[in-house]
C-alpha cells in the first residue's frame, strides 16, 4: 500500500508542536483507499496556495551589519524582514501540510465532504488526527485538521484548519481565514510546551493580497507572560505595501530604573511602508508599561518613545531618528542621522 506521510508541522510552526503522523501497511492493512472523486479534486483546485499567503517583504542578497551609520542595513528594515519570515513559518507550513494531504486519495468521501483518516498515530504520539474539507456550496469550502486520545471514542476536536471562498477568475485565490488553536492541541497532548491561537483572515485576489493576523494569549513554557499581537499587511499590485504590527511585551527597561523580569509590558508598534522597489520607512514606537509615566527630567514625562528610520532601493538606511514624546505632546529627539528629504517621498 501507498505510505502517505504528512508534512511535520513542527517545522512548520518552528515550535515542536506537531508530530508526524501517516499511514502504515503493518498497521492498517484492514484500510481501504476509496476512488478520488471528482468533489475532491475540486477540493485540492480551491484550498489556499501557500504562497498566496506568504507575506514577502522586498529583499536582496546583500551581506550586512546592522545599522551603525548612513548607508549601512537599515536596522528596522531588518527586524520587519524577520517578523515575516517567522509568521510564514506558521501559514505557509499548514498550508503545505494541506497541500501534501490532498494529493492523496481521500479515505472516504459523501456528497460534500472528503475525509483522510483518521490516523494510527506512531511511536509515542497520544492522539489520532483526521482531516477533511467540505463543499458548504459553489463558493465556499471549509477545511480541518482535528485530534482526539488515541484508542478512545472521544468526539474529535479541531486543531487547525478554515474557510475559503474561491476567487471564479484565478485558481487557488480567494477571501477567507484560517486558524491554529495550540491550546487545545496542548490539551490533548501535554508534552505541547505551546498554548494559545492564530487567526488569520485573508484576501488573496482584491488589489493585490491583504492579510490580518492575531496572536490571542500566545506562550511556550519558556515565556514568563503570554503575547498578545496583531498584524496587517498588503501587498499591492504595483509590489507597493505597507506592514504594521503590534504587541505587548516586557523590554527590560531596567536602564529607565525598572526591574528586568517585571509585570509592566509595553506596548510595541513597527508600520513599514514601501514602494515597488523596495524603498522604504519603518515607524517604530513603545509605550505604556515602564515608558509611560516615567519621570526624565523637571517636568518632562514621558509618555512614547518613537523611531524613524528610512532605506533606499538596495535597503541602505538614507535617514534615522529617535526620540521621547512627553505627555505634554513635547518631542525630545536623541539622535538623528540623515535629512528626512530623503525618505523617498515617505511623509514623517
Amino acid at each position: 500500500m501507498k505510505k502517505l506521510w504528512t508534512i511535520l508541522l513542527a517545522a512548520a510552526l518552528g515550535l515542536g508542536a506537531f508530530a508526524a503522523c501517516g499511514f502504515e501497511t503493518d498497521t492498517n492493512d484492514d484500510l481501504v483507499w476509496t476512488r478520488s472523486s471528482a468533489l475532491c479534486n475540486e477540493c485540492l483546485e480551491r484550498a489556499p496556495e501557500p504562497d498566496s499567503l506568504a507575506i514577502t517583504i522586498p529583499e536582496n542578497d546583500k551581506s550586512y551589519s546592522y545599522a551603525k551609520a548612513l548607508g549601512d542595513l537599515a536596522e528596522y528594515y531588518d527586524f520587519t524582514v524577520d517578523i515575516s519570515r517567522g509568521l510564514n513559518n506558521w501559514i505557509l507550513g499548514m498550508l503545505s501540510t494541506l497541500d501534501e494531504i490532498l494529493s492523496y486519495p481521500p479515505t472516504d468521501h459523501d456528497a460534500d465532504t472528503c475525509i483522510w483518516g483518521p490516523f494510527i498515530p506512531n511511536g509515542l504520539s497520544p492522539v489520532e488526527v483526521r482531516f477533511s474539507m467540505t463543499k458548504i456550496s459553489d463558493t465556499e469550502f471549509e477545511y480541518v485538521w482535528d485530534q482526539r486520545l488515541k484508542n478512545t471514542d472521544n468526539a474529535f476536536q479541531a486543531v487547525w484548519g478554515g474557510m475559503i471562498q474561491p476567487s471564479t477568475d484565478t485558481a487557488r485565490r480567494g477571501i477567507g481565514n484560517l486558524f491554529i488553536d495550540w491550546t487545545t492541541a496542548h490539551d490533548l497532548d501535554p508534552t505541547w510546551d505551546v498554548t494559545g491561537r492564530m487567526d488569520v483572515e485573508y484576501d488573496t485576489y482584491t488589489d493585490g493580497r491583504q492579510i490580518d493576523i492575531v496572536f490571542t494569549d500566545f506562550q511556550n513554557e519558556r515565556d514568563l507572560f503570554p503575547t498578545n499581537a496583531t498584524y496587517h499587511y498588503h501587498n499591492r499590485l504595483d509590489n507597493s505595501g505597507e506592514f504594521l504590527f503590534e504587541y505587548a511585551a516586557d523590554a527590560y527597561w531596567d536602564f529607565l530604573g525598572g526591574t528586568p523580569g517585571q509585570t509592566e509590558l509595553e506596548t510595541i508598534t513597527q508600520k513599514t511602508l514601501w514602494h515597488g522597489d523596495g524603498e522604504g520607512v519603518s515607524v517604530f514606537s513603545m509605550r505604556d508599561g515602564d515608558v509611560t509615566g516615567r519621570n526624565l527630567y523637571g517636568d518632562f514625562t514621558m509618555d512614547e518613545i518613537e523611531g524613524y528610520e528610512c532605506w533606499n532601493d538596495v535597503f541602505e538606511r538614507t535617514y534615522f531618528r529617535a526620540s521621547v514624546i512627553s505627555t505634554d505632546g513635547e518631542k525630545l529627539t536623541l539622535d538623528e542621522e540623515g535629512v528626512e528629504t530623503d525618505c523617498g517621498g515617505f511623509a514623517l
